[in-house]
């Protein structure tokens, strides 16, 4: 049996890379996380714990987030067209030609896909740097990576969470979650060479769940699993002895999701809907401030020896230069060997005594069984030793790139 991580634990700790690489010490940092929230009236306090350095509130970290990331895009694809303002672009939009518009969305997407860019601009001198452009066009690509990754588990498609876990494996690499470093390493071996077609494709077809049959239904496994925690929590008597545990456990627990269909179809009787969470908002005015601040400073636009502005980190760079140090590899080889005893790949090579032996015995192919009946003293069998490390170092370009632009249009 083979242990997998769930992708929606993977999704907010990522969310937390992000928000505490742009979150900045105070409102004094302009463009970072804190000055954005005295700027659009975001309260601190319900988004982020800062004794605990951690995520209070996924939901509305997530939503922050992407208010912005659609307020960045906006100011760049605006200032790409020449407005500016976006107020600018929303009236001239409906005369713009698709050839145009086309155009400046493919230059923006690679842009936004070229995952190097910040790295090559960072190794200039000084004077040619703009550290508030870089520190712009990073968060929009963080951004962008964790609104992909999302967006494939939300409709259910496996290929495109298998390219975005890729990503997030390259970030864990310089970060200090080091499980999520090591298990994001594992599964991401497992399913690029250690199992099997069948294997990996039962993963794919497991990894996410549908329980309400909606065409954006999906949702990552353990994200159900914290959902039936919580049912279940709720369902739990005040006074909680043997008796209600027992009848909690085996009676309540297996209805939970009975319960939930039986919810939803009462108030599509009545007509009444009521949600756990609050009432959803528009958010464009919040983009459109986003957006207005950001052509206001010419974030979006890269201007030579700009005033300073602190760096932030390139989370793709940095994990890409631990990842090529092999230390994860060698890590994750190690805690490989640790749990399985051996490290070794599931085609045997034949190894005998005598001289000229063959590879696989006479009678049988590469998938046959090895029959060892008649095999003399010197005669064993040994097990091919995988160089991942080699195998990852090779394929990272491939790994890490494909797909990625395609999606990234689609979006």
């Amino acid at each position: 049996m083979e242990a997998a991580m769930g992708m929606f634990h993977t999704q907010v700790n990522a969310t937390k890379m992000v928000f505490i690489n742009h979150l900045g010490t105070s409102s004094s940092e302009d463009f970072s996380l804190h000055w954005w929230m005295d700027e659009l009236d975001q309260d601190l306090v319900r988004l982020w714990d800062r004794q605990k350095n951690h995520v209070k509130n996924f939901r509305s970290c997530d939503q922050f987030i992407n208010i912005l990331l659609d307020g960045y895009v906006s100011a760049a694809f605006a200032s790409s067209l020449g407005y500016a303002n976006p107020d600018e672009l929303l009236k001239a939009l409906p005369e713009l030609s698709a050839d145009k518009l086309k155009s400046s969305i493919e230059e923006l997407a690679d842009r936004l896909c070229t995952f190097d860019s910040v790295s090559k601009l960072r190794k200039e001198e000084s004077k040619l740097r703009d550290a508030m452009h870089e520190n712009n066009l990073l968060f929009m690509q963080q951004a962008m990576v964790l609104r992909s990754f999302a967006y494939a588990m939300r409709v259910g498609d496996p290929g495109m969470v298998i390219v975005g876990l890729r990503y997030l494996t390259i970030w864990f690499q310089a970060s200090s979650k080091h499980k999520y470093a090591l298990e994001t390493i594992r599964l991401t071996a497992c399913l690029a060479k250690l199992w099997g077609p069948e294997m990996c494709k039962h993963w794919m077809h497991t990894c996410l769940i549908n329980p309400s049959g909606k065409r954006e239904g999906f949702m990552a496994c353990d994200y159900l699993g914290e959902y039936i925690v919580r049912e279940f929590q709720d369902l739990m008597h005040n006074t909680l002895n043997e008796k209600t545990s027992q009848f909690l456990q085996m009676v309540l627990a297996p209805l939970i999701m009975v319960f939930l269909n039986l919810r939803r179809q009462m108030m599509e009787a009545c007509g009444y809907y009521r949600s756990t969470h609050s009432s959803s908002v528009t958010t464009f005015e919040d983009v459109r401030a986003a957006a207005i601040q950001i052509m206001k400073r010419k974030a979006s636009q890269y201007r030579p020896n700009r005033a300073d502005s602190k760096e932030v980190t390139d989370l793709h760079g940095a994990g890409l230069s631990e990842f090529y140090s092999l230390k994860p590899l060698t890590n994750w080889k190690k805690s490989f060997k640790e749990e399985h005893g051996v490290f070794e790949s599931v085609r045997p090579k034949w190894r005998s005594g005598e001289a000229g032996a063959s590879e696989v015995p006479d009678g049988t192919t590469g998938n046959d069984e090895i029959v060892t009946e008649g095999a003399t003293p010197n005669d064993e069998m040994e097990f091919e030793e995988l160089d991942v490390a080699s195998t990852l170092d090779a394929n990272a370009d491939v790994w890490f790139e494909n797909g990625f632009e395609a999606l990234l249009n689609e979006m």
